[in-house]
């Protein structure tokens, strides 16, 4: 059990690190992606709308690094 345990705190230390945002923002776009797709089936529309979230939630995280060390 230990182990498992493990392995699912280094997955979690991997994808989340430091920027828990960013993995929150990602996820929430791929559902939110996922379900529209099922429902209206427009693959191709979406793939853009994917790439401008992966886009604007990078750089608000960016915005937030910088923001905490400019106040530092």
């Amino acid at each position: 059990m230990r182990i498992l345990r493990n392995i699912v705190m280094f997955w979690v230390d991997f994808i989340v690190g430091d920027a828990w945002e960013v993995a929150v923002g990602l996820g929430l776009t791929l559902l939110i992606i996922g379900l529209v797709v099922r429902q209206w089936g427009a693959e191709r529309a979406l793939s853009f709308v994917l790439v401008a979230a992966v886009i604007a939630v990078t750089w608000l995280a960016l915005l937030r690094a910088t923001a905490s060390q400019r106040r530092s």
